[in-house]
């Protein structure tokens, strides 16, 4: 069993070594009378300091209740220590995602893939051909039609093949939203082999080569957000230096609210 602590509003797994967690992830099945969805979370700063909006404070709520909520920021490492907490080590989605992958590519588990764009498709057609991949359109946030037409294709894919895995690989909000409304979707139909629902952003374009990750250099000391940084300046900018200081008094509020 993974150990897990309360910090932040979340429950973040502490674990030594990510096989462990991709193991129980593997292992993991959904039980409707467990008040616990299943998907996989792996917040970073930034998906914290958004969640934190009002306007987003629903999906947040039922975020907090997912199976498996990983630290992938270094900051949430250093913020765990500064207020007495266990959270040692940092878990980053891609890590999870390239193993848990490795894992299902080679038992044949049946997933479905939620692709940003052709060429991210493509590889995994041909990585791993006995999956399932939809090239999803741009969506644009207002547009709840074009929500409503992933999600239904999504759940039609998964009630015909079985699906065990569904990977959703784009930006937030938009892939909490459709992975929450899979989810409800299949629930609505009592179907009950309801897979896991593994929201991890980039890492398609990661694993494909799409996007190049910052060197182990920077990950290891905690710097894979400055990396990227130095290589989108202008888009990242504002991110990094200005919406995640927010970040601080979302602690301060943890520790002292």
């Amino acid at each position: 069993m993974l150990t897990r602590e309360r910090f932040l509003d979340y429950d973040f797994i502490i674990a030594e070594k990510m096989e462990s967690v991709i193991a129980d992830i593997f292992d993991y099945r959904y039980d409707s009378k467990i008040d616990v969805l299943p998907i996989i979370f792996t917040p970073n700063v930034d998906y914290i300091v958004k969640l934190n909006d009002k306007k987003y404070e629903k999906i947040k709520r039922r975020l907090q209740t997912s199976a498996f909520t990983l630290p992938d920021g270094q900051p949430i490492i250093w913020a765990s220590k500064m207020c007495g907490g266990n959270i040692r080590k940092r878990l980053p989605g891609s890590d999870l995602f390239s193993g848990l992958y490795s894992l299902v590519k080679t038992k044949k588990i049946v997933s479905l893939f939620l692709s940003p764009d052709g060429r991210v498709s493509d590889f995994f057609k041909k990585d791993f051909p006995d999956s399932y991949v939809i090239t999803l359109p741009y969506i644009n946030l207002e547009d709840n039609a074009a929500f409503a037409k992933v999600i239904d294709r999504s759940v039609e894919f998964i009630l015909k093949n079985d699906v065990k895995f569904v990977f959703i690989g784009i930006s937030f909000p938009k892939q909490d939203i459709i992975a929450l409304g899979i989810l409800d979707k299949l629930r609505s139909r009592n179907y009950q082999s309801i897979p896991t629902l593994a929201m991890i952003g980039a890492s398609l374009e990661f694993e494909a080569k799409i996007k190049k990750r910052a060197p182990l250099y920077f990950q290891n000391i905690g710097l894979e957000w400055f990396y990227r940084f130095l290589m989108e300046p202008k888009r990242l900018f504002k991110r990094y230096f200005i919406e995640s200081f927010q970040f601080i008094n979302i602690v301060r509020s943890s520790k002292w609210g």
